[in-house]
């Protein structure tokens, strides 16, 4: 074998290791609690504002949002210019948002987890943590 086609094929086996060992591993699971649809109620939805940030585990990028305590809500990127509205509701043991530009508009709903050192984790359907934060009274 010649040594062009020698490091070919190494060149391509490295790359099929690679390309397998990402795809082996798992996304992370929420290490917290889940909230109850109730605990999320009074959380969320208790007519009082509410202000959380944190990170998106998808993204990368640092946010806060800003809810009513109602049902509308307002995301800024940190260290950006990004703004997005929104609504959110509570159904069953989950928060649903939705908002104008991200995602195109379609509603995600997510569980929401509590770690004992009181900060939070989101998981979406599949069970995978897609964000980490934490929560501040108040808007």
């Amino acid at each position: 074998m010649s040594t062009n086609k020698l490091l070919i094929t190494v060149a391509a086996l490295g790359l099929c290791v690679t390309v397998a060992a990402c795809k082996t591993t798992p996304p992370p699971k929420p290490m917290g609690k889940a909230l109850t649809g109730a605990e999320l109620q009074a959380q969320y939805a208790s007519g009082k504002p509410i202000a959380s940030s944190g990170k998106s585990l998808i993204s990368g990028n640092s946010w806060k949002i800003m809810r009513d305590g109602v049902n509308s809500q307002t995301i800024q990127v940190v260290g950006s210019d990004f703004t997005d509205t929104g609504t959110y509701r509570i159904a069953d043991n989950t928060i649903c948002s939705k908002w104008v530009k991200i995602r195109d508009g379609a509603e995600v709903c997510s569980t929401v987890y509590v770690r004992p050192d009181g900060t939070y984790e989101a998981a979406n359907a599949k069970g995978e943590k897609i964000a980490e934060f934490v929560i501040q009274p108040g808007g």
